[in-house]
Protein backbone atom coordinates (compact mmCIF):
# COMPACT_ATOMS: atom_id res chain seq x y z
CA UNK A 1 0.00 0.00 0.00
CA UNK A 2 1.42 3.43 -0.90
CA UNK A 3 1.71 6.32 1.55
CA UNK A 4 -1.11 8.09 -0.33
CA UNK A 5 -3.37 5.04 -0.03
CA UNK A 6 -2.54 4.77 3.67
CA UNK A 7 -3.41 8.43 4.06
CA UNK A 8 -6.90 7.98 2.68
CA UNK A 9 -7.50 5.05 5.05
CA UNK A 10 -6.14 6.94 8.05
CA UNK A 11 -8.01 10.16 7.36
CA UNK A 12 -11.30 8.31 6.85
CA UNK A 13 -10.93 6.21 9.99
CA UNK A 14 -11.81 7.54 13.44
CA UNK A 15 -9.52 4.82 14.79
CA UNK A 16 -6.58 6.72 13.30
CA UNK A 17 -7.16 9.63 15.67
CA UNK A 18 -8.34 7.83 18.80
CA UNK A 19 -6.81 5.01 20.77
CA UNK A 20 -9.53 2.65 22.06
CA UNK A 21 -8.51 0.95 25.29
CA UNK A 22 -9.20 -2.60 24.08
CA UNK A 23 -7.30 -2.47 20.79
CA UNK A 24 -4.25 -4.78 20.84
CA UNK A 25 -0.87 -3.05 21.00
CA UNK A 26 -0.15 -3.84 17.33
CA UNK A 27 -3.43 -2.18 16.30
CA UNK A 28 -2.63 0.93 18.31
CA UNK A 29 0.82 1.13 16.77
CA UNK A 30 -0.69 0.78 13.30
CA UNK A 31 -3.32 3.47 13.91
CA UNK A 32 -0.70 5.97 15.04
CA UNK A 33 1.56 5.09 12.10
CA UNK A 34 -1.31 5.62 9.66
CA UNK A 35 -1.83 9.05 11.19
CA UNK A 36 1.86 9.90 10.77
CA UNK A 37 1.94 8.77 7.15
CA UNK A 38 -1.34 10.52 6.35
CA UNK A 39 0.11 13.82 7.51
CA UNK A 40 3.02 13.65 5.05
CA UNK A 41 1.32 11.84 2.16
CA UNK A 42 0.97 14.98 0.03
CA UNK A 43 4.63 16.02 0.37
CA UNK A 44 7.45 15.24 -2.03
CA UNK A 45 10.71 13.62 -1.01
CA UNK A 46 12.33 17.02 -1.49
CA UNK A 47 9.89 18.56 1.00
CA UNK A 48 10.59 15.84 3.55
CA UNK A 49 14.36 16.09 3.18
CA UNK A 50 14.82 19.84 3.53
CA UNK A 51 14.49 22.17 6.48
CA UNK A 52 11.01 23.72 6.24
CA UNK A 53 11.62 26.19 9.04
CA UNK A 54 14.91 27.16 10.74
CA UNK A 55 13.47 26.24 14.15
CA UNK A 56 12.57 22.72 13.07
CA UNK A 57 14.27 19.52 11.87
CA UNK A 58 13.82 18.15 8.36
CA UNK A 59 10.72 15.94 8.49
CA UNK A 60 12.76 12.94 7.35
CA UNK A 61 14.83 13.27 10.55
CA UNK A 62 11.64 12.99 12.62
CA UNK A 63 10.57 9.88 10.71
CA UNK A 64 13.89 8.10 11.23
CA UNK A 65 14.03 9.30 14.86
CA UNK A 66 10.61 7.71 15.47
CA UNK A 67 11.98 4.44 14.06
CA UNK A 68 15.17 4.62 16.14
CA UNK A 69 13.20 5.32 19.33
CA UNK A 70 10.78 2.44 18.71
CA UNK A 71 13.70 0.13 17.99
CA UNK A 72 15.46 1.20 21.20
CA UNK A 73 12.48 0.80 23.52
CA UNK A 74 10.37 -2.02 22.06
CA UNK A 75 12.94 -4.15 20.24
CA UNK A 76 16.12 -3.57 22.25
CA UNK A 77 15.02 -2.80 25.81
CA UNK A 78 11.76 -4.80 25.90
CA UNK A 79 12.65 -7.51 23.38
CA UNK A 80 16.35 -7.91 24.20
CA UNK A 81 17.35 -7.66 20.54
CA UNK A 82 20.33 -5.79 19.14
CA UNK A 83 19.50 -2.45 17.54
CA UNK A 84 18.59 -2.81 13.88
CA UNK A 85 21.00 -0.02 12.86
CA UNK A 86 23.37 0.78 15.73
CA UNK A 87 25.26 3.02 13.30
CA UNK A 88 22.23 5.34 13.20
CA UNK A 89 21.63 5.50 16.96
CA UNK A 90 23.57 8.71 17.64
CA UNK A 91 22.38 10.47 14.47
CA UNK A 92 18.74 9.95 15.44
CA UNK A 93 19.19 10.56 19.17
CA UNK A 94 17.75 13.99 20.00
CA UNK A 95 20.35 14.58 22.73
CA UNK A 96 23.31 13.63 20.53
CA UNK A 97 22.16 15.53 17.45
CA UNK A 98 20.93 19.05 18.27
CA UNK A 99 18.09 20.40 16.16
CA UNK A 100 20.21 23.22 14.75
CA UNK A 101 22.58 20.68 13.15
CA UNK A 102 20.05 18.22 11.73
CA UNK A 103 19.56 20.05 8.43
CA UNK A 104 23.31 20.02 7.76
CA UNK A 105 23.86 16.29 8.32
CA UNK A 106 23.71 13.40 5.89
CA UNK A 107 20.38 11.84 6.89
CA UNK A 108 18.52 8.89 5.46
CA UNK A 109 16.59 9.90 2.37
CA UNK A 110 12.80 9.56 2.34
CA UNK A 111 12.82 5.99 1.00
CA UNK A 112 15.43 4.99 3.58
CA UNK A 113 13.53 6.58 6.47
CA UNK A 114 10.25 4.93 5.42
CA UNK A 115 12.01 1.58 5.05
CA UNK A 116 13.56 2.05 8.52
CA UNK A 117 10.07 2.72 9.94
CA UNK A 118 8.72 -0.43 8.27
CA UNK A 119 11.62 -2.65 9.27
CA UNK A 120 11.49 -1.54 12.90
CA UNK A 121 7.72 -1.96 13.01
CA UNK A 122 8.03 -5.52 11.73
CA UNK A 123 10.57 -6.25 14.49
CA UNK A 124 8.36 -4.57 17.12
CA UNK A 125 5.36 -6.66 16.15
CA UNK A 126 7.48 -9.83 16.37
CA UNK A 127 8.68 -8.81 19.83
CA UNK A 128 5.12 -8.07 20.97
CA UNK A 129 3.85 -11.38 19.61
CA UNK A 130 6.67 -13.25 21.38
CA UNK A 131 6.83 -11.38 24.69
CA UNK A 132 3.51 -9.54 24.87
CA UNK A 133 3.31 -5.86 25.78
CA UNK A 134 4.40 -6.33 29.40
CA UNK A 135 2.52 -3.82 31.52
CA UNK A 136 1.99 -1.68 28.40
CA UNK A 137 4.20 1.18 29.59
CA UNK A 138 6.76 0.87 26.79
CA UNK A 139 4.08 0.49 24.12
CA UNK A 140 2.41 3.64 25.42
CA UNK A 141 5.78 5.43 25.53
CA UNK A 142 6.41 4.58 21.87
CA UNK A 143 2.86 5.57 20.87
CA UNK A 144 3.02 8.91 22.64
CA UNK A 145 6.47 9.59 21.24
CA UNK A 146 5.31 9.07 17.67
CA UNK A 147 2.23 11.24 18.27
CA UNK A 148 4.50 13.95 19.69
CA UNK A 149 6.64 13.88 16.56
CA UNK A 150 3.59 13.86 14.32
CA UNK A 151 2.59 17.10 16.04
CA UNK A 152 6.12 18.50 15.73
CA UNK A 153 6.11 17.70 12.01
CA UNK A 154 2.66 19.29 11.71
CA UNK A 155 4.01 22.46 13.32
CA UNK A 156 6.94 22.59 10.89
CA UNK A 157 4.53 22.08 7.98
CA UNK A 158 2.21 24.81 9.30
CA UNK A 159 5.10 27.26 9.65
CA UNK A 160 6.03 26.52 6.02
CA UNK A 161 2.41 26.71 4.77
CA UNK A 162 2.49 23.02 3.80
CA UNK A 163 -0.32 21.43 5.82
CA UNK A 164 -2.57 18.98 3.98
CA UNK A 165 -5.54 20.52 2.19
CA UNK A 166 -8.43 21.29 4.49
CA UNK A 167 -6.38 21.32 7.67
CA UNK A 168 -6.32 24.63 9.50
CA UNK A 169 -3.11 25.99 10.98
CA UNK A 170 -2.58 25.37 14.71
CA UNK A 171 -3.48 28.02 17.23
CA UNK A 172 -6.48 30.16 17.92
CA UNK A 173 -8.49 31.76 15.18
CA UNK A 174 -8.29 35.54 14.84
CA UNK A 175 -11.54 35.96 16.76
CA UNK A 176 -10.42 33.72 19.58
CA UNK A 177 -7.13 35.58 19.80
CA UNK A 178 -8.93 38.92 20.10
CA UNK A 179 -11.27 37.51 22.74
CA UNK A 180 -8.30 36.19 24.73
CA UNK A 181 -6.52 39.57 24.60
CA UNK A 182 -9.68 41.33 25.74
CA UNK A 183 -10.17 38.91 28.61
CA UNK A 184 -6.49 39.15 29.57
CA UNK A 185 -6.64 42.95 29.62
CA UNK A 186 -9.37 42.72 32.27
CA UNK A 187 -7.07 40.65 34.50
CA UNK A 188 -4.40 43.33 34.79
Amino acid sequence: MTVGALASVAMASPAATTMPVRVPAGGLLENVRLRTLALIAHLTSGDLERVLDPLMSPLVWDLAHVAAYEDLWLCHRHGGRALLHPDLAALYDAFETPRALRGTLRLLDTAGALRYLEDVRERSLHVLSEKGPGDGTLVELVLRHELQHTETMRQAMARAGMLPAGEPPPGPTRGASLAFRSASAGLR
